[in-house]
């Protein structure tokens, strides 16, 4: 219940970003916004209509589902687990975590501070997954990386 609940979701976020920052404002902007773009004049005058966003939004569900089911048929394919996912999405996100908190709480934070911190993290991050899958296994595979540290200790033991 949870995975479909999840899957749910993240196709109507999906979706609305796609119909609400996509198509509303760059292929129907409202005309009199200060917020639309400066292309807008180059685009289409009309304003989408609330039906008209609303079936917009029911082809991006289904254009997001074919994607995603070709990503998943990919990775399937492959031979990559949601283990190996979440491992790696962990490693790959984390790393920005330090940087937006202390945007948020440090006013002399600076852009190119975030982004360094950022991926400065992103690189220590990668490596140390690497470094531990190669010492913990002798070699760096999908499979390898994509063991826990726990299943690692249980092994070596």
């Amino acid at each position: 219940m949870a995975v479909t609940s999840a899957a749910s979701s993240e196709m109507i976020a999906t979706s609305s970003i796609l119909t609400f920052d996509l198509y509303q404002i760059h292929f129907k902007p409202n005309v009199g916004s200060s917020l639309r773009p400066l292309h807008a004049s180059l685009t289409s005058a009309v304003q989408a209509s609330p039906e008209v966003l609303i079936r917009v939004s029911h082809v991006m569900v289904g254009v997001w589902a074919i994607v995603m089911s070709c990503v998943a048929c990919l990775w399937n394919g492959i031979g990559v687990s949601l283990n190996w996912l979440f491992l790696f999405s962990g490693t790959l996100y984390t790393s920005a975590v330090g940087p937006i908190v202390m945007s948020v709480i440090w006013r002399k934070q600076t852009r190119l501070a975030v982004i360094l911190g950022a991926l400065g993290g992103l690189c220590v991050g990668v490596i140390c997954w690497l470094v531990v899958a190669k010492a913990y296994y002798g070699e760096v595979t999908i499979e390898t990386t994509g063991m826990s540290h726990v299943a690692a200790v249980d092994t070596c033991e």
